[in-house]
């Protein structure tokens, strides 16, 4: 006989409902952890683009044409990128773009790499940034 069909089914229908309450806890608790993963990420990647840059972090986020303010945008995109997030949630972060600008950016910079020796260097001294294990970034100036 099944063993299953031994236990009474109100025993059954407790058990899925108490694994059932404990898999949304931990989805939940993956969740916020994801979430707090990505804010710094965007953070840092914002934090450290600016600082290369020279300019104000939150020029990221905004219309901003400038080349400073391009090319830090492209750079932090690009790590992104690089660090597996999406076109959408890399343009969502950056003030809500198209995930076709982000797809440009990268583009931009991989481009830029080959052909620009200044943007080669401040995008070497980004990635130190964001690579060095407990380094901190300068704050903005005002």
């Amino acid at each position: 006989m099944n063993a299953l069909a031994d236990i009474p089914l109100e025993d059954l229908l407790a058990e899925v409902r108490t694994r059932r309450a404990a898999l949304l806890a931990k989805l939940s608790q993956i969740d916020e952890s994801l979430g707090n993963r990505l804010e710094v990420d965007v953070t840092r990647a914002m934090e450290a683009a600016a600082q290369v840059w020279g300019i104000a972090v939150n020029l990221l986020a905004k219309a901003g044409r400038s080349k400073a303010v391009a090319d830090a945008r492209q750079a932090a995109m690009m790590w992104l990128r690089q660090q597996g997030w999406t076109l959408i949630e890399i343009g969502v972060a950056f003030g809500g773009r198209d995930h076709c600008t982000v797809r440009h950016a990268v583009k931009a910079v991989k481009d830029k790499l080959t052909v620009d020796e200044d943007f080669l260097a401040k995008w070497l001294a980004f990635r130190s940034l964001l690579e060095a294990p407990g380094e901190t970034l300068q704050p903005e100036q005002p």
